[in-house]
């Protein structure tokens, strides 16, 4: 307990998402996305009319990126898996695991050994956030 709110880690099957309205500061649960199981680590799109997040709900221990519509009240919709080629092979017997689902609008460049050597490098770039 942490100043009267119970805290609850991502990977707990109580992890649910739910809808923030900056303007009101008014929030309530993403009812039709979430399940029984975890849900966690979501990303917004650009115009704020999807969300995409992971979830365990296939099987309790592999996340998968699902997405779905968010009205103009905030409601959000039934989510969905992106459609597969072969989603039997893809989703059941594929060993990824979707943990940090993100939309993107250009395609991403991100060669592994030069990744790699940013992310262990001694050195920091300093950033600012501007509100």
């Amino acid at each position: 307990m942490q100043d009267g709110l119970r805290l609850i880690p991502i990977d707990h099957r109580e992890a649910d998402l739910w809808v923030l309205d900056l303007r009101s500061g008014e929030s309530h649960p993403a009812t039709e996305a979430n399940s029984a199981d975890t849900e966690s680590f979501h990303n917004w799109s650009s115009d704020s009319r999807w969300v995409v997040f992971s979830s365990r709900r296939h099987d309790g221990m592999t996340s998968l990126a699902y997405i779905a519509h968010v009205d103009t009240l905030g409601n959000v919709s039934k989510p969905f898996l992106l459609p597969q080629r072969n989603p039997k092979k893809f989703h059941l017997h594929s060993l990824h695991s979707f943990n940090t689902p993100d939309f993107t609008t250009k395609r991403v460049n991100l060669p592994p050994r030069e990744t790699y050597n940013e992310v262990f490098a001694d050195t920091r770039e300093q950033v600012t956030i501007r509100m």
